[in-house]
């Protein structure tokens, strides 16, 4: 048998429906309909459906290509395929439409008649509208295409052998023609080309009844045998597809990818029996099933580095199948409790032990006074019982076994009459219920310091306390009375010699601020004490030094009476300031300023500057007015210029017969101008009409524009020049005010054959 290429010449034939036209993107799941081409006489225009998908862990295999897609008749019109790979076949005899017609190479939309130029199997191709009328060549499919009107050609297979994982992998342009991703057992799955309707198939491929990803069952074009070739499109799209290797033990999945060297192996490990390494080897998603698992926390105990789950590594665990997170080992000898056998290391098994973590007991020991069954015989001696339950048997020295209360170490207790703790003595000093009693040598039913506790009072542990200061005085004790007249004997006990309210005692007013003046609150002391030292209640505030009667009053302590006279802020107090009578009440005042602390009744001007105090209008300050006929500001002059009110005028200044200053005036001036005429008033040589030439500028204005024509007019323009010549200046000509030489006698031709001197230019 012979495997084929067609290179057939195919003639368009009639056209299946399409599906509506509305652009809409398939999703692979349902049919397409589209137009396909006859592939000339005696080619059937389905394929049988001859193949089915194997099962996991078989082989896929083809039949020969002549028992697919191929009529026997056609097997001798058609050619082997070369050993280049099913892409490099080269065929024969085929048409090349013209440019820009569907079918024609393109890279760009602009090359093609339709605008459209799409990506075929083979670079790329011109599209274009379609119908059935006007069907599209073959390996174009006539569908709705998005952002065009009605249905175009769009080729088929672009796709062609690419890994795959789902239907859209396989899609042409972003729309679907039919092509569908094809599952082909453990190798993975790759796009076949749709072949339904009779479509041919390159050469080297063969048109299978195959069953896609979703399960469907379709007609496409699938190489017969052999892997799928990785194209650079394929690469760089990094297209992969889901693998598997399988056998009796198991499948372990994997993916295969294509890389610039081809397309990988599978990535899966080839399925093993199950061995404790930590792994799936047989891939069923379980690890190290079937073995060892002390703790069952799912690891193995052949990888398990804590068997039994206490948080402590076997390496270093005393009972590594026993947890014991403690790590207790009572009788050290480095086998765990939880494993031990003789947990205390005495002997005797702890089965049998009957104080296992008692090394001291156990079967055949000796008895002692513990209270305890020592040789473990089930019994405990009479004298090791403690019948009255006081804790104290009577082999540890109980002298009464019967009363709970007595037992040595017991508290002796005054209540009781007998010996409480078995010490031969009955109620000593400092028993329970005892009294504090305190010794009283000097009989005044105050004791000294020194003091027992006894269940009864003897002598000289009389007394309940120790509050006195001189246990061999019997008037000196708590509440005694103090005497000034007795030094350094404190006979009421408190600490101090001599304190207030004693015998012989004087009185001391409080003086808190140590002025030497006092309040009223007063003690009757021996001796001056504490803030009690001033003879005198004459101070008015015994918080502050500076307030006694010996103080001047002072402004800068407000509302204070410093000198205690009984008002604050005296006239003439130090840091007064003068105030002037304002009564007006226009802030001005006149007459004699009085030295006070603040502005009082009429004194409230901080100044005497006011010049009539009868009327409010009349003020430092205020403007002049025109309207009033006295001085209105205080500047002892009446209706001055600027007042409020005025007229401006034109006066003369500077007394040179012409006004040129703008002045406002309550009336016309004697020397009022209805316009100005001086150019600068403030210099008498400066007027119109001058005729006089000077050397400085004018006063005041700049310039030396004297005349007040509007120019400077020099007085001397001469210079030395050809003959005839005259005086003049020796080049250059100085400007107005400059000084230059000046030739009494010129040569002519610039040249000076006579005196010169320095003098300035003049103007006007």
């Amino acid at each position: 048998m012979k495997r084929v290429a067609l290179c057939l010449l195919l003639v368009l034939s009639a056209a299946c429906g399409n599906n509506g036209g509305n652009g809409d993107k398939d999703d692979g799941t349902g049919d397409v309909d589209m137009w396909w081409v006859d592939q000339g006489p005696g080619v059937d225009g389905k394929p049988e459906l001859l193949d089915q998908v194997p099962g996991d862990g078989e082989p896929y295999e083809f039949p020969e290509l002549e028992d697919h897609n191929v009529k026997p008749d056609l097997q001798d019109k058609v050619s082997p395929p070369d050993e280049t790979g099913p892409d490099e076949i080269e065929e024969k005899d085929e048409y090349v439409p013209p440019a820009g017609e569907v079918g024609a190479v393109c890279t760009t939309g602009t090359q093609c008649n339709s605008g459209l130029c799409l990506e075929a199997r083979q670079g790329m191709k011109c599209s274009g509208p379609c119908s059935a009328e006007k069907p599209c060549p073959a390996d174009f499919a006539c569908i709705p295409f998005p952002g065009v009107d009605g249905t175009v050609c769009v080729p088929g297979k672009v796709n062609l052998c690419r890994p795959c994982t789902a239907n859209e992998d396989c899609m042409s342009n972003g729309v679907d023609v039919g092509d569908r991703c094809i599952p082909l057992g453990s190798k993975g799955a790759f796009c076949g080309g749709n072949c339904q309707g009779g479509t041919a198939c390159p050469a080297g491929y063969g048109c299978h009844g195959m069953i896609d990803k979703l399960g469907k069952p379709t007609d496409q074009c699938v190489l017969p045998s052999g892997d799928c070739t990785c194209t650079e499109k394929f690469i760089q799209q990094g297209a992969w597809t889901p693998c598997y290797n399988q056998n009796l033990l198991g499948k372990c999945e994997g993916e295969r990818y294509c890389t610039a060297t081809g397309l990988s192996p599978c990535s899966s490990p080839v399925p093993e029996e199950e061995q404790c390494n930590g792994k799936d080897d047989d891939c069923d998603g379980q690890v190290d099933e079937g073995v060892g698992d002390f703790d069952k926390d799912g690891s193995p105990d052949c990888v398990d580095e804590d068997d039994d789950n206490d948080n402590v590594a076997d390496f270093a665990d005393n009972c590594a199948l026993g947890a014991n997170p403690g790590q207790e080992d009572f009788d050290k000898d480095g086998k765990g409790d939880v494993c031990d056998d003789d947990d205390d290391g005495d002997g005797d098994p702890d089965v049998s032990d009957c104080a296992k973590f008692d090394a001291t007991i156990f079967h055949g020991a000796l008895e002692v006074c513990d209270g305890l069954d020592n040789d473990c015989e089930g019994g405990i001696p009479n004298d090791e019982l403690d019948k009255d339950g006081d804790g104290v048997r009577g082999c540890d020295g109980d002298c009464n076994d019967n009363n709970n209360q007595v037992f040595p170490g017991a508290q002796e207790d005054c209540a009781t009459a007998f010996d409480d703790d078995c010490d031969n003595e009955n109620n000593p000093d400092d028993a329970l219920n005892c009294k504090i009693l305190y010794k009283d040598e000097d009989g005044d039913g105050f004791g000294s310091p020194d003091s027992k506790c006894r269940c009864v009072p003897e002598p000289p542990y009389l007394a309940d306390n120790s509050d006195d200061c001189d246990d061999s005085k019997k008037e000196v004790h708590p509440g005694g009375l103090e005497d000034c007249s007795t030094a350094n004997v404190d006979e009421n006990c408190d600490g101090t010699f001599n304190q207030q309210d004693g015998l012989n005692c004087k009185l001391f007013y409080k003086d808190g601020d140590g002025d030497g003046y006092g309040v009223a609150e007063s003690i009757c002391a021996c001796v001056k004490f504490g803030v009690y030292t001033a003879d005198n209640v004459l101070d008015c505030n015994d918080n502050n030094a500076q307030v006694n009667p010996k103080v001047k009053e002072n402004c800068l302590t407000f509302d204070i009476d410093d000198n205690c006279n009984g008002t604050a802020n005296d006239m003439d107090a130090q840091n007064c300031d003068p105030w002037f009578e304002d009564k007006d009440g226009d802030g001005f005042g006149m007459g004699v300023a009085v030295c006070i602390c603040q502005p009082q009744s009429v004194y409230t001007a901080p100044n005497g500057e006011d010049c009539n105090d009868t009327n409010k209008e009349v003020y430092p300050g205020r403007k002049e007015q025109c309207s009033t006929d006295y001085d209105d500001n205080c500047n002892k002059d009446t209706n001055e210029a600027d007042a409020e009110g005025c007229t401006p005028w034109w006066v003369d200044q500077d007394g040179d017969g012409y006004a040129g200053t703008k002045i406002c005036y309550c009336k016309a001036p004697a020397n009022a101008e209805d316009y100005p005429e001086d150019c600068c008033d403030a210099d008498p040589n400066a007027h119109p009409n001058q005729t006089k030439y000077f050397s400085d500028p004018v006063n005041w204005c700049n310039g030396f524009d004297y005349n007040c024509d509007g120019s400077e007019e020099s007085q001397y323009n001469s210079s030395c020049v050809e003959a005839p010549c005259s005086a003049g200046w020796f080049q250059p000509t100085p400007g107005c005010g400059v000084s230059g030489n000046w030739c009494l006698n010129c040569a002519g031709c610039g040249s000076c054959i006579g005196q010169t001197i320095q003098q300035k230019q003049k103007c006007r």
